[in-house]
């Protein structure tokens, strides 16, 4: 995958798979939560494979291969051969293409080839090459968003906004969770939702905070602050707004709003107050080998496990989106610590028309 952009700055280039690293935001139009990349090697490297970046003389190229027989594989086949794999290498401009082994059916091959396709989606909106919004002849309105964290010990991964028509829902409670709200509530992965909805014609934009927002008091509160405000951008028709964001102490918790309606008016103001939802995606062990690595820096509360930013099909739940039950206590997680009102909201959203 290549880009025509600035490339990547060469102090940040031995860095740009580590979590939470983003580069010099002055150097891109759109910020991002600097997990994509580091969630993206997770992926690859599980899959047997290898992912690269570096500057070319027209950008950033980014490099990803991984072997046939593990993308099949992810796919549900029974039978691989074991001799060695040719290697499927995504590519923008020429699409995913594939030598397949004889034994290897033409619809497994065909699942193989829309899994690595899905793969660069992600890294395309992780590297900052997704397609821009549509929108591109239409009145422009500006609005910001202010995001602040109610709680009094859940971080909350970057989060991300979008402007819409009402066609478009983030999520919906009593509905299954998409694949890009489950690896939001699971991983903190922002990229899947991100590429997701900067690829929607209906969408005018899309924008990721730079960082967590961590409650007042706990040992992440010196680099992080409760509360961020973002510049968004709409449109006559794209008169909704929804917000996605992790609550990292958690399973497979996040919390935000869909389908928010943005005032009309220039310097009218809308606020709502956003619960906790459960994603109904993973089992919520409470265990923070089970947890993404962050919360237990960002809190203080420690067990010494690593943690993950991977989905572990064993806990896999196939349930619906509800409002979260909050922090039982079962294992690592601790109520008086982690838990919150869950008859109170967990965030605050305000939207302003600025011109």
């Amino acid at each position: 995958m290549e880009d025509t952009g600035a490339g990547i700055a060469p102090e940040d280039l031995t860095r740009v798979f580590e979590p939470f690293h983003r580069s010099d935001p002055a150097r891109h139009r759109r910020a991002g939560s600097g997990l994509g990349l580091a969630v993206a090697r997770r992926i690859v490297e599980a899959l047997g494979g290898r992912i690269s970046a570096e500057n070319r003389p027209t950008g950033a190229m980014f490099t990803v291969s991984v072997p046939l027989r593990a993308a099949v594989a992810a796919c549900g086949a029974v039978s691989i051969r074991k001799d060695p794999a040719p290697q499927l290498r995504p590519s923008v401009g020429d699409g995913v293409t594939a030598r397949s082994p004889p034994d290897v059916p033409k619809e497994t091959l065909m699942r193989a080839s829309a899994t690595l396709a899905a793969l660069t989606a992600v890294l395309l909106a992780a590297a900052g090459l997704a397609a821009a919004p549509a929108y591109a002849g239409a009145p422009t309105r500006h609005y910001e968003v202010t995001i602040t964290n109610l709680t009094a010990g859940q971080p909350f991964t970057p989060p991300l906004i979008a402007t819409h028509r009402g066609s478009v829902s983030t999520f919906d409670v009593g509905a299954p969770a998409s694949v890009g709200v489950q690896e939001i509530a699971e991983n903190g992965n922002l990229a899947p939702l991100q590429a997701s909805l900067s690829g929607n014609p209906a969408v005018a934009d899309v924008v990721a905070a730079d960082a967590p927002l961590v409650p007042a008091g706990v040992p992440g509160d010196v680099a992080f602050d409760q509360s961020v405000t973002l510049p968004v951008e709409g449109s006559p028709d794209a008169r909704f707004l929804s917000v996605v964001s992790m609550l990292i102490c958690t399973n497979d918790g996040f919390t935000g709003v869909s389908r928010l309606k943005l005032p009309s008016d220039v310097g009218g103001s809308v606020t709502a107050h956003a619960a906790g939802y459960d994603a109904g995606t993973e089992i919520n062990t409470e265990d923070f080998a089970d947890i993404v690595p962050p919360c237990q820096g960002l809190i203080g509360v420690s067990s010494g496990e690593p943690g993950t930013t991977m989905t572990n099909p064993a806990l896999a739940q196939g349930g619906v989106i509800t409002h979260h039950a909050g922090i039982a206590g079962g294992a690592d997680l601790l109520p008086a610590v982690h838990g919150w009102d869950i008859a109170s909201p967990v965030a605050e959203i305000t939207v302003t028309r600025v011109s």
